[in-house]
């Protein structure tokens, strides 16, 4: 309570659930405030899919699905107390602000909003730690780690992508790119220096006028390149390819002579796609150049997709680890959008990742491209339109045709499973609202599975994942409740071992005179063996 105003009371702390509080404590644990157990330490780096890293891992987000240029413990204390309440009497605000700074609060609210969203079940947590942070410092250490965490997260993708250099090429399968950039932390042989990504970095009215570009190795009989001018930023440059006319001499000669200004009101070639631009209808192929969605694959489904178009990817779909399941975001964004948009100018520029390169200002260009992919409810319609249209192109070409499974609510049923029928009863019900009825198989193929109380031929697809067994599960309803308990336990166990092992364990419940009993003991076992404690 502050000593000005008696009448300040901050926010009472909200009470923990017995799993927050343990959050809470590894939180504590992770940021050096409290000792872990001695039954608990060890000497392993702590997982990744643990729930004290996921607080970590929503700051890597807000760098990439947020705002690439956030400033996170601004955003953070912003959005808390707007949120969640003023902890201090001067945390309140009392004077009228400017313009500006009551736009860049509200922005923060907004940031701070799809943070904590992505944050999920640790959000309550770090609501109490805020509302904590008058008597406990853990508050305001996470944030500045939060922030450093956001901080090398931008550093680390950006200096993966700077060596991605089959982005360039439409087709890395037959272009070539020449001459060939080195694969070092210098990207002086980058900008306009180089006769090929110039055409990628000039704005497509300026790249018009000059000579079509092909990604291809010149004859060997053919003269190295060279400048006539030699200058400290063009050190690689090749010769400039003679004028066609005024404006491309004019061009040329702002490239030889370094005083060629590229801003942000000019957006490179390269993100058109490729012979699209039109200068009377400017958006027509806006946002689908082809290095586009390559580095929103890059950083959203790994690196080893960024290549391979969404339809020819394999059925199994995105990585497991991959950044898209590491922050639950499979839906691309205007925010995603413009990061990798940023992350393409980057590639093409001289410089690393900076606020602005010269007088192109990479946080304008951000702004730009969330205003024009996310427009104004006055805009018109037209404009909204290929604003849907092109996120839903950029959803396309990144996800494909993706979606990730469901939270399944049997899961927290298997996992405390017994074989009492109203716990059977309770998995069957939600099965059967998600599920449709049951299908005769096709393409089957016959096994024959022993056990000592009889045996029986079983059809199995082994195409198929699982076999679907609704229409037994009716048949059996009042008298073999081990049905529902084999179909879920080989589903589980399907996609931890191979194939037979979970098809054998299947046909022994089934075939068994007795299953029940085996069932529940086995339940037991592979609670104890699956689940950690």
């Amino acid at each position: 309570m502050s000593d000005d105003d008696p009448t300040f009371i901050p926010p009472p702390l909200p009470i923990l659930s017995s799993q927050q509080q343990a959050d809470y404590d590894s939180l504590l644990i992770d940021l050096n405030l409290k000792q872990a157990p001695v039954q608990s330490q060890s000497s392993q780096p702590p997982s990744k899919k643990s729930r004290a890293n996921s607080s970590r891992y929503s700051a890597k987000f807000a760098r990439r699905g947020v705002n690439p240029h956030i400033q996170l413990v601004e955003t953070m204390m912003r959005g808390a107390i707007v949120r969640w309440g003023a902890v201090r009497q001067e945390d309140e605000d009392s004077d009228p602000l400017p313009a500006d700074e009551v736009k860049l609060r509200e922005q923060q609210v907004k940031d701070f909003d799809v943070i904590i969203k992505n944050l999920r079940d640790m959000a309550p947590v770090l609501k109490y730690m805020y509302l904590d942070s008058a008597t406990c410092t853990a508050w305001e250490i996470l944030i500045k780690k939060l922030h450093q965490d956001c901080v090398q997260t931008r550093a680390n993708d950006t200096s993966k992508l700077k060596t991605k250099h089959e982005y360039f090429l439409p087709d890395d399968r037959k272009d070539v790119l020449f001459p060939a950039l080195r694969n070092n932390t210098v990207k002086t042989d980058r900008d306009l220096g180089h006769p090929m990504l110039r055409y990628l970095l000039l704005p497509p009215h300026m790249r018009m006028h000059l000579p079509p570009l092909e990604f291809r190795q010149p004859a060997p009989d053919t003269p190295t390149p060279t400048l006539s001018y030699v200058t400290i930023d063009h050190p690689f440059a090749a010769d400039l390819a003679p004028a066609s006319s005024a404006e491309a001499q004019k061009i040329i000669d702002g490239i030889a002579a370094n005083t060629l200004v590229l801003t942000v009101d000019d957006f490179p070639s390269a993100f058109w796609e490729e012979g699209s631009y039109d200068p009377e209808d400017e958006a027509k192929g806006l946002f689908k150049g082809y290095m586009v969605p390559r580095v929103l694959r890059h950083t959203w489904t790994g690196p080893e997709s960024a290549m391979v178009e969404p339809s020819k990817k394999r059925k199994k779909g995105i990585r497991r680890d991959c950044n898209a399941n590491l922050h639950k975001q499979y839906v691309v964004t205007p925010e995603m959008a413009g990061n990798a948009l940023c992350q393409v100018r980057t590639m093409l520029s001289n410089d690393n990742w900076s606020e602005s390169d010269g007088d192109f200002d990479y946080e304008q260009l951000f702004n730009s491209v969330v205003a024009i992919l996310r427009p104004d409810p006055a805009t018109p319609a037209g404009v909204r339109a290929w604003a849907k249209e092109t996120l839903q192109w950029l959803q396309d070409q990144t996800f494909g045709s993706y979606k990730p499974e469901e939270d399944d609510e049997e899961e927290s049923c298997i996992l405390h499973l017994d074989c009492s029928p109203s716990s059977i009863n309770t998995l069957f019900c939600i099965r059967s609202l998600r599920h449709p009825p049951f299908r005769p198989l096709t393409n089957c193929r016959p096994r024959q599975f022993t056990s000592r109380f009889a045996v029986r031929e079983l059809h199995l697809d082994c195409s198929q994942l699982i076999v679907d067994i609704t229409l037994l599960w009716y048949v059996h309803l009042s008298r073999d409740p081990c049905l529902i308990i084999a179909y879920r336990l080989m589903q589980v166990i399907y996609a931890t071992f191979a194939r037979r092992r979970s098809q054998t364990l299947f046909a022994l419940l089934l075939t068994c005179a007795h299953p029940a009993p085996f069932a529940h003991q086995f339940i037991q076992r592979f609670k104890s063996w699956m689940i950690p404690n």
